[in-house]
């Protein structure tokens, strides 16, 4: 996706002459008659600032402290003072260790029971936090250190075009006088089981009879797999170097319940690629990544009439996501692209430009809304 899609995107609309802000957080949206009037950010590689709510995990099972949030978006909470789990080499969940150390599963970073690195390949400390308000269960976390400078973006249009989680989180940041409507359609969407995918690279390759991308069942977790070394140009060359190969494989939605953990995640994948691929059990693991996080979009019975389409009730702001609610059947990434092109063709529209044309299925028979 990154190779085919976003960087090809990303360098045209630099080409054109667009700025892209990264490494950057939202801290405020303010709203005035019915319109955003200007958005403010902090920037840097540095931890966010910016207050997030988290629900509570309950299926982390620990005497000494609370724990927030899911896949790679965990939070460790003792009193007033919490810590984010994510580790700061490459993103993995940390486990809390029975002597008050929290784990890596993926590297083997480890952290002292303050989030103090004690041994690498992690180069920087958790980030610590502190719990600065309570809303039922759930609980509003910020940076322990001092807010970084902000910037302030105003324009004619704004776009939110995030995952469900973003878009939660940005609803909560409107300020001023906001559309409470709006508001409140983005923040009671709905989240998804988690995902979680696991790539492994290898010193060896292995025979194969089936595509490069294999739909499977009958596993505990995995359901795909991938040969990125036989598709995607940077894993072929690599594997032309080595004679390696680099797998991956899937879990597109599995039940928390079942796997509390990334270290039973990353176990389970490991398990069961060596009962897919058995020649790989004689071959030497290189490295592995996980990435496992909860931000699909659900759509629970009853959920259609809240959901919010591309338009909004606020004049110059337009949504795009795999969310939104659209005019014609469809879901996933083709959701996620046809809201995007609604979503330009509404601001075309608005300044008295042409509109690009959709095509569909026939709005007929079964698929008749």
């Amino acid at each position: 996706m990154g190779t085919s899609l976003v960087q090809p995107v990303a360098q045209a609309i630099e080409n054109n002459g667009g700025q892209i802000l990264r490494e950057t957080s939202v801290s405020q949206i303010h709203c005035q008659d019915n319109r955003i009037t200007s958005l403010r950010y902090q920037q840097g590689s540095q931890a966010s600032t910016v207050p997030i709510w988290v629900e509570p995990n309950p299926l982390i099972a620990d005497t000494h402290l609370k724990y927030y949030g899911a896949g790679d978006r965990v939070y460790a909470v003792q009193d007033q003072r919490a810590l984010s789990l994510q580790c700061t080499h490459q993103g993995c969940t940390v486990s809390r260790q029975v002597d008050g150390t929290f784990l890596c599963p993926c590297h083997g970073a480890l952290y002292d029971s303050q989030g103090r690195v004690l041994r690498g390949p992690a180069q920087r400390d958790l980030t610590p936090l502190q719990v600065l308000a309570q809303d039922g269960d759930r609980q509003q976390l910020g940076a322990t250190a001092a807010p970084g400078a902000e910037a302030e973006i105003t324009a004619d249009y704004y776009v939110i075009a995030t995952d469900v989680v973003g878009a939660r989180q940005l609803s909560a940041l409107m300020a001023g006088e906001v559309n409470h409507q709006v508001q409140q359609q983005l923040a009671h969407l709905a989240i998804a089981d988690p995902f979680a995918v696991a790539r492994f690279w290898f010193d060896r390759d292995f025979a194969w009879e089936h595509s490069w991308f294999t739909s499977l069942s009958g596993y505990a977790l995995t359901d795909s797999i991938t040969l990125y070394h036989r598709i995607q140009e940077q894993f072929i060359d690599w594997a032309q170097r080595t004679g390696g190969s680099v797998v991956e494989l899937h879990a597109y939605c599995y039940k928390e319940k079942d796997f509390p953990s990334q270290e039973a995640l990353l176990a389970t994948f490991t398990a069961e690629l060596y009962e897919i691929v058995p020649e790989l059990k004689q071959a030497n693991l290189l490295h592995q990544e996980l990435v496992n996080q909860k931000n699909f979009s659900g759509y629970p019975p009853g959920s259609y009439g809240e959901r919010p389409e591309t338009v909004t009730l606020m004049a110059n702001l337009v949504l795009a996501g795999d969310w939104v609610k659209m005019p014609f059947p469809c879901g996933l990434m083709e959701r996620a692209v046809s809201s995007g092109l609604l979503a330009a063709n509404a601001l075309l529209h608005q300044a008295g430009l042409q509109r690009r044309t959709l095509f569909s299925v026939n709005p007929e028979g079964v698929f008749k809304l």
